[in-house]
């Protein structure tokens, strides 16, 4: 499993910055080797939570799946 942490101030509500990294849709935006990622199942994203993510690093393109395990909201 892979954990990381990323620490920076930005000049916005808490509501506002966790709802944008937590979109799928814009992954992309704020991961820069991630290519897209797609929700799999329907619902509202949460804990199980199951993404397909493509990847592109090092000159290949990957694809990894991801489950929301946990959820911290500061």
């Amino acid at each position: 499993m892979i954990q990381f942490t990323i620490d920076t101030e930005i000049e916005r509500p808490v509501a506002d910055v966790f709802a944008y990294v937590t979109d799928p849709d814009r992954l992309s935006t704020w991961q820069p080797n991630t290519v897209s990622a797609v929700q799999e199942g329907g619902g509202p994203l949460g804990i199980g939570t199951r993404l397909r993510e493509v990847h592109h690093a090092g000159g290949r393109v990957g694809v990894s799946h991801a489950r929301a395990r946990r959820s911290e909201r500061w």
